[in-house]
């Protein structure tokens, strides 16, 4: 089991699908501490790899 510390932060984000990327980019960018929680080991997020491709036909 992995050991716990106490951080302190402005924000917590839960999930790295893409709009929990765009707000922690937003926020760090603007000063904030934010910190992101996913449950995938990979950082993927659902909806990075679930989403369809569409690609423009010729």
């Amino acid at each position: 089991m992995a050991s716990m510390r106490e951080i302190k932060v402005d924000l917590a984000v839960i999930g790295f699908g893409k709009g929990g990327k765009t707000l922690v980019g937003a926020l760090a960018k603007a000063g904030k501490r934010v910190v992101l929680i996913e449950q995938s080991d990979q950082m993927y997020g659902g909806t990075c790899t679930t989403s369809p491709v569409f690609r423009p036909r010729p």
